[in-house]
């Protein structure tokens, strides 16, 4: 198919897959496939905030005088990691997915879901800056740390393999084609096309549902343990609640997949990809916890937290990533919640707040329901209190 970026064709987007179909014309919805789709993509609007709104000007006191040399370095090694990480999500998105996607609600998500990663890099670019006189040096070894970069290459070559069949399906179309960082000519077929954006969503979904987590749970206990860095730690809480829609989004997508919603070709396809999409949360979650022991590496520690309690959290999440995105989970048998004070930094509604006392997590606009049951109003009696 050649892309357009309206198709004057009439289409009804109902029938359409969620990728590979016929090309988007008017943005409408009025009428939606998949409304979960559209339902997070209000959920993620709703939760629009922007980093300068919290005030970090304690943390600047706390990360010099309430940490050691050690929490320092997990503290910044986090950041310089979750920084990478949301540089690539912030472009790879719509690159992508974009020219793939048939239906409208899915193109808006895509949409909010590059726009709020955008704010997470703003992010971590707004604690540096109030942290360090200049984060350039920061910013600068972020790509020279091999740490961090064999973290992200599983990530990045999923996209990038998706990106560049993408480009030459939007201009060819299906066929015997050059690509060219292959250096040979492949037929690019519809089967090709659906399991290279099986295996970029899976690999999307581990990286927002395991990969951050490490990186969660330790910065979350400099507030918790430690009682300082609260507002970067408030800043984080925000990423990881639109983390968590991105996740489930991304999961539920796969499970419409597996289902044979999409279409009996995608469930096969999907089906005969579970041990490849296995391996690859498989492999997040074991760098996942070579991470955990680099931060804890050369005698570092953290109050409350140790490489044995994160393992067992990181087991507990992956498992649920995977149930998620339509997945047997991974590991067997787990015991009780290794970390449970973390549950009150992921789940946003278990804490309270009065909005004039702290920047809140829980804060929600625009999500008044505007849709009336005429029927069920017309039901309605008004009583005379006199």
């Amino acid at each position: 198919m050649a892309y357009t970026t309206f198709n004057q064709k009439q289409t009804d987007t109902l029938s359409q897959p969620a990728f590979l179909g016929e090309g988007l014309n008017v943005a409408r919805f009025d009428q939606m496939k998949h409304r979960f789709i559209d339902r997070a993509t209000i959920e993620q609007i709703s939760q629009f905030w922007v980093p300068e709104e919290i005030d970090l000007s304690q943390d600047r006191i706390d990360f010099r005088t309430k940490l050691n040399d050690g929490q320092r370095y997990i503290f910044m090694a986090n950041l310089r990691y979750q920084t990478l990480l949301d540089s690539i999500q912030e472009r790879a998105p719509m690159l992508a997915f974009g020219p793939l996607v048939s239906i409208p609600e899915l193109e808006s998500f895509i949409d909010a879901w590059a726009f709020f990663e955008l704010i997470h890099s703003r992010s971590y670019t707004h604690i540096l800056r109030n942290l360090v006189p200049n984060p350039d040096e920061i910013f600068n070894n972020i790509v020279s740390d091999p740490a961090i970069i064999s973290r992200a290459e599983s990530l990045t070559s999923a996209y990038d393999d998706l990106i560049e069949l993408g480009m030459i399906y939007s201009v060819y179309g299906y066929g015997f084609h050059m690509v060219p960082s292959k250096g040979e000519h492949m037929m690019i077929t519809p089967k090709v096309m659906r399991r290279a954006i099986i295996r970029a969503l899976a690999t999307v979904n581990a990286l927002e549902g395991v990969r951050f987590y490490v990186s969660f749970a330790t910065s979350f206990a400099f507030a918790e343990k430690l009682d300082a860095m609260q507002g970067s730690v408030k800043v984080l809480r925000f990423i990881a609640r639109d983390e968590a829609i991105h996740r489930q989004t991304v999961g539920n997508i796969l499970k419409a997949f597996a289902s044979g919603k999409e279409g009996p070709e995608w469930k096969t396809d999907f089906e005969d990809m579970i041990p490849e999409m296995t391996a690859i949360y498989r492999e997040t979650f074991e760098q996942e916890i070579v991470w955990a022991e680099h931060l804890f590496s050369e005698g570092r520690t953290m109050p409350g937290l140790n490489t044995e309690l994160l393992t067992g959290f990181m087991q507990l999440v992956t498992n649920q990533t995977m149930a998620g995105g339509g997945l047997e989970p991974m590991f067997d048998k787990l015991g009780a919640h290794t970390i449970p004070w973390v549950k009150k930094f992921l789940y946003s509604g278990n804490v309270q707040v009065a909005p004039q006392e702290a920047e809140i997590s829980s804060y929600l606009v625009g999500r008044i329901n505007t849709v009336v049951d005429l029927p069920a109003l017309a039901a309605i009696k008004l009583v005379d209190a006199a």
